[in-house]
């Protein structure tokens, strides 16, 4: 939705003036649909990378289910 975009509006203009993300402060699931709404392929890439190295037993569904929502 359009309200999860603007929750994390403030990360995604931190990514687009630094080309960085805070993996330890950032919700990479929410920031991923954002960035997915919003056409920024880069970053939709990092955070696929991040969601990889914290993959867990605990998240795979979630992260399944949004990778799907998400291309």
């Amino acid at each position: 939705s359009h309200q999860s975009t603007l929750t994390f509006f403030p990360a995604v203009l931190q990514y687009l003036y630094t080309d960085e993300i805070d993996p330890e402060g950032t919700n990479c699931l929410q920031l991923l649909k954002a960035a997915n709404m919003l056409g920024i392929e880069r970053l939709k890439a990092m955070c696929v990378l991040i969601l990889s190295k914290t993959l867990t037993d605990e998240n795979a569904a979630t992260v399944l289910q949004t990778a799907d929502e998400n291309n």
